[in-house]
């Protein structure tokens, strides 16, 4: 086979020639670690490919999809509310239809997932809900109108926070928490500190919070747990 004839020789690239620098003034500063990188991203996205237009208007999502909500929300399981409630609040739509052929049609559901005493027509106790009506409207007329221990209970609760509709402490409101210390200390022989006593929205947030503070961070590797008697109300 013929051989290739060897080209002329290569010249040596010419050196390049840099200006002084004390002649180039002062150097820029260094671009963060985020502007760095934005060349490197703005390649990728040059360098991927590039979807089709959409011909017809996009409409809106109407809701978050599974992968966008935390996973343990999905696999919770609620044990006062499930098939069975679902169940009962389709008959209950029934009956409030008119239906009259379930088998309980005349005496109706009675719900049994969760303690709600009210709910079963047991009546309320008065005095709360005399004393509420007497701080949230305190006008004379209301006032005159309701029992003398009443009145005075709203009107008590009234002096010891500047608005029934602003924040209180943090705790709960400082009365209120006094004449808890006071009542545990008739009970039980020993009067709490004030200071050591927490209102809560319902014996479900007290518990929730006092297990979050029981429970030690799993992150610096305490592996804490609560035992808790089965069945009990879900948390």
């Amino acid at each position: 086979a013929p051989q290739s004839r060897p080209g002329p020789p290569r010249s040596a690239p010419s050196p390049r020639l840099l200006p002084h620098p004390a002649a180039r003034g002062p150097r820029p500063a260094p671009r963060p670690a985020m502007l760095r990188l934005a060349p490197r991203c703005a390649r990728r996205a040059l360098a991927a490919p590039r979807r089709a237009k959409a011909t017809s208007p996009v409409e809106p999502s109407s809701g978050l999809a599974p992968l966008e909500v935390n996973s343990s929300v999905i696999k919770a399981e609620y044990a006062v509310r499930g098939r069975l409630l679902a169940m009962a609040a389709e008959f209950q739509a029934r009956l409030d239809a008119g239906d009259k052929s379930l088998p309980f049609a005349d005496d109706g559901i009675v719900l049994c997932n969760i303690g709600n005493p009210q709910a079963l027509r047991q009546p309320p106790i008065t005095f709360f809900r005399q004393v509420l009506a007497g701080a949230l409207n305190p006008s004379p007329e209301l006032l005159a109108s309701l029992p003398g221990d009443a009145a005075a209970r709203a009107e008590e609760y009234l002096g010891s926070v500047r608005s029934m509709g602003a924040y209180t402490d943090t705790k709960g409101i400082v009365r209120v928490r006094e004449q808890v210390a006071a009542f545990l200390g008739e009970r039980d022989g020993a009067t709490p500190p004030v200071d050591s006593i927490f209102l809560t929205g319902g014996a479900s947030q007290a518990a929730d919070q006092l297990m979050l503070t029981l429970l030690r961070n799993r992150h610096e590797g305490y592996l804490d747990g609560i035992m808790a008697p089965v069945p009990q109300y879900p948390l």
